[in-house]
Protein backbone atom coordinates (compact mmCIF):
# COMPACT_ATOMS: atom_id res chain seq x y z
CA UNK A 1 0.00 0.00 0.00
CA UNK A 2 3.07 2.23 -0.19
CA UNK A 3 2.27 5.66 -1.59
CA UNK A 4 -1.49 5.15 -1.47
CA UNK A 5 -3.93 6.53 1.05
CA UNK A 6 -6.48 4.14 2.57
CA UNK A 7 -9.25 5.85 0.56
CA UNK A 8 -7.32 5.39 -2.71
CA UNK A 9 -6.59 1.79 -1.80
CA UNK A 10 -10.26 1.08 -1.09
CA UNK A 11 -11.31 2.70 -4.39
CA UNK A 12 -8.79 0.54 -6.27
CA UNK A 13 -9.98 -2.68 -4.63
CA UNK A 14 -13.64 -1.82 -5.24
CA UNK A 15 -12.94 -0.96 -8.88
CA UNK A 16 -11.11 -4.28 -9.39
CA UNK A 17 -13.95 -6.21 -7.73
CA UNK A 18 -16.44 -4.44 -10.01
CA UNK A 19 -14.27 -5.27 -13.03
CA UNK A 20 -14.19 -8.92 -11.96
CA UNK A 21 -17.94 -8.96 -11.35
CA UNK A 22 -18.61 -7.48 -14.80
CA UNK A 23 -16.51 -10.19 -16.46
CA UNK A 24 -18.01 -13.22 -14.75
CA UNK A 25 -20.55 -15.33 -16.58
CA UNK A 26 -22.63 -15.62 -13.42
CA UNK A 27 -22.58 -12.69 -10.98
CA UNK A 28 -23.13 -15.06 -8.04
CA UNK A 29 -19.60 -16.37 -8.59
CA UNK A 30 -18.15 -13.36 -6.79
CA UNK A 31 -18.26 -13.80 -3.03
CA UNK A 32 -16.06 -13.01 -0.06
CA UNK A 33 -16.41 -16.55 1.27
CA UNK A 34 -16.92 -19.71 -0.77
CA UNK A 35 -17.85 -23.12 0.57
CA UNK A 36 -17.16 -26.50 -0.98
CA UNK A 37 -18.60 -29.20 1.27
CA UNK A 38 -16.83 -28.75 4.65
CA UNK A 39 -14.18 -26.27 3.55
CA UNK A 40 -14.56 -22.48 3.65
CA UNK A 41 -12.33 -20.37 1.39
CA UNK A 42 -11.76 -16.68 2.07
CA UNK A 43 -9.06 -14.07 1.85
CA UNK A 44 -8.58 -13.62 5.62
CA UNK A 45 -10.73 -16.10 7.55
CA UNK A 46 -13.96 -16.14 9.55
CA UNK A 47 -14.04 -15.71 13.31
CA UNK A 48 -16.80 -16.14 15.86
CA UNK A 49 -16.35 -12.48 16.78
CA UNK A 50 -17.01 -11.30 13.21
CA UNK A 51 -20.14 -13.44 12.81
CA UNK A 52 -21.43 -12.23 16.20
CA UNK A 53 -20.74 -8.62 15.17
CA UNK A 54 -22.64 -9.16 11.92
CA UNK A 55 -25.61 -10.58 13.88
CA UNK A 56 -25.76 -12.60 17.11
CA UNK A 57 -28.57 -14.74 15.72
CA UNK A 58 -26.22 -15.93 12.94
CA UNK A 59 -24.05 -17.97 15.32
CA UNK A 60 -26.55 -20.85 15.28
CA UNK A 61 -27.88 -20.41 11.72
CA UNK A 62 -27.35 -22.82 8.85
CA UNK A 63 -23.91 -22.26 7.26
CA UNK A 64 -25.39 -21.20 3.92
CA UNK A 65 -27.45 -18.50 5.66
CA UNK A 66 -24.32 -17.27 7.47
CA UNK A 67 -22.28 -17.17 4.25
CA UNK A 68 -25.07 -15.36 2.41
CA UNK A 69 -25.11 -12.71 5.15
CA UNK A 70 -21.33 -12.33 5.03
CA UNK A 71 -21.26 -12.13 1.24
CA UNK A 72 -24.03 -9.50 1.27
CA UNK A 73 -22.68 -7.55 4.25
CA UNK A 74 -22.50 -3.77 3.99
CA UNK A 75 -19.14 -2.21 3.20
CA UNK A 76 -18.60 -0.96 6.77
CA UNK A 77 -18.68 -4.55 8.04
CA UNK A 78 -16.13 -5.73 5.48
CA UNK A 79 -13.59 -2.89 5.55
CA UNK A 80 -12.09 -3.68 8.95
CA UNK A 81 -9.35 -5.93 10.30
CA UNK A 82 -11.80 -8.52 11.65
CA UNK A 83 -13.66 -9.25 8.41
CA UNK A 84 -13.09 -12.28 6.16
CA UNK A 85 -11.34 -9.90 3.77
CA UNK A 86 -8.66 -8.47 6.04
CA UNK A 87 -8.34 -10.72 9.10
CA UNK A 88 -4.83 -12.09 9.75
CA UNK A 89 -5.09 -15.30 11.79
CA UNK A 90 -1.42 -16.20 11.52
CA UNK A 91 -0.09 -14.17 14.44
CA UNK A 92 -2.62 -14.51 17.24
CA UNK A 93 -4.93 -16.97 18.97
CA UNK A 94 -8.06 -17.29 16.85
CA UNK A 95 -11.62 -18.30 17.65
CA UNK A 96 -12.39 -19.64 14.19
CA UNK A 97 -16.09 -19.85 13.33
CA UNK A 98 -17.30 -23.48 13.59
CA UNK A 99 -13.72 -24.67 13.88
CA UNK A 100 -14.69 -28.31 14.48
CA UNK A 101 -17.08 -28.43 11.52
CA UNK A 102 -15.38 -26.49 8.73
CA UNK A 103 -11.76 -26.25 7.64
CA UNK A 104 -10.82 -22.72 6.59
CA UNK A 105 -8.35 -21.98 3.79
CA UNK A 106 -6.98 -18.43 3.59
CA UNK A 107 -4.42 -16.39 1.71
CA UNK A 108 -3.96 -12.64 2.40
CA UNK A 109 -0.94 -12.86 4.70
CA UNK A 110 2.34 -13.98 3.12
CA UNK A 111 3.87 -16.97 4.88
CA UNK A 112 7.14 -18.81 4.30
CA UNK A 113 5.40 -22.17 4.27
CA UNK A 114 1.84 -23.48 4.30
CA UNK A 115 0.69 -24.27 7.82
CA UNK A 116 -2.44 -24.96 9.86
CA UNK A 117 -3.25 -23.22 13.14
CA UNK A 118 -6.53 -22.93 15.05
CA UNK A 119 -8.45 -24.65 12.24
CA UNK A 120 -7.16 -22.27 9.56
CA UNK A 121 -4.75 -23.23 6.76
CA UNK A 122 -2.58 -20.31 5.61
CA UNK A 123 -1.54 -20.69 1.98
CA UNK A 124 -0.06 -17.43 0.63
CA UNK A 125 3.40 -18.69 -0.33
CA UNK A 126 3.64 -16.81 -3.65
CA UNK A 127 3.73 -13.20 -2.42
CA UNK A 128 6.87 -11.15 -2.87
CA UNK A 129 8.87 -8.60 -0.93
CA UNK A 130 8.88 -5.07 -2.31
CA UNK A 131 12.09 -5.77 -4.16
CA UNK A 132 10.44 -8.69 -5.99
CA UNK A 133 12.00 -11.59 -4.07
CA UNK A 134 9.54 -14.36 -3.26
CA UNK A 135 8.56 -14.81 0.39
CA UNK A 136 7.30 -18.38 0.42
CA UNK A 137 8.06 -21.92 -0.60
CA UNK A 138 6.11 -22.00 -3.91
CA UNK A 139 3.55 -24.54 -2.79
CA UNK A 140 -0.18 -25.09 -2.93
CA UNK A 141 -2.58 -27.55 -1.35
CA UNK A 142 -4.96 -30.15 -2.68
CA UNK A 143 -7.69 -30.56 -0.09
CA UNK A 144 -10.36 -33.19 0.45
CA UNK A 145 -13.42 -30.98 0.80
CA UNK A 146 -15.25 -33.50 2.97
CA UNK A 147 -12.55 -34.41 5.50
CA UNK A 148 -10.42 -31.24 5.39
CA UNK A 149 -7.27 -33.32 5.01
CA UNK A 150 -4.83 -31.82 2.57
CA UNK A 151 -1.59 -32.48 0.77
CA UNK A 152 0.97 -29.80 0.12
CA UNK A 153 2.42 -29.80 -3.39
CA UNK A 154 5.52 -27.90 -4.45
CA UNK A 155 4.96 -25.91 -7.61
CA UNK A 156 7.82 -26.06 -10.03
CA UNK A 157 8.46 -24.14 -13.21
CA UNK A 158 8.40 -25.79 -16.65
CA UNK A 159 12.04 -26.87 -16.35
CA UNK A 160 11.60 -28.35 -12.88
CA UNK A 161 12.96 -25.32 -11.05
CA UNK A 162 11.31 -23.64 -8.12
CA UNK A 163 9.25 -20.66 -9.27
CA UNK A 164 10.87 -17.43 -8.12
CA UNK A 165 10.37 -13.83 -8.91
CA UNK A 166 13.10 -11.25 -9.29
CA UNK A 167 13.00 -7.50 -9.25
CA UNK A 168 13.63 -5.33 -12.29
CA UNK A 169 16.79 -4.07 -10.52
CA UNK A 170 18.14 -7.63 -10.27
CA UNK A 171 17.52 -8.24 -13.97
CA UNK A 172 19.17 -4.93 -14.86
CA UNK A 173 22.23 -5.76 -12.75
CA UNK A 174 22.56 -9.18 -14.45
CA UNK A 175 22.32 -7.60 -17.92
CA UNK A 176 24.77 -4.79 -17.13
CA UNK A 177 27.35 -7.28 -15.76
CA UNK A 178 27.35 -9.19 -19.10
Amino acid sequence: MAGKTPATFIKTVISKLEELENNLKNRSQIAFVHRIDNVLFSHGGITIEFVRWLGKDLLDEDIDVVLKEINNAPQDFLWNDKSPLWFRPQYKKVNAFRRNTYTKVVGHTPVEEIFEKDGIISTDTFSTYRDGRQIGESAMIVIDSETGKYEKISVMGKLGYRIETVSADEIYRKIVKK
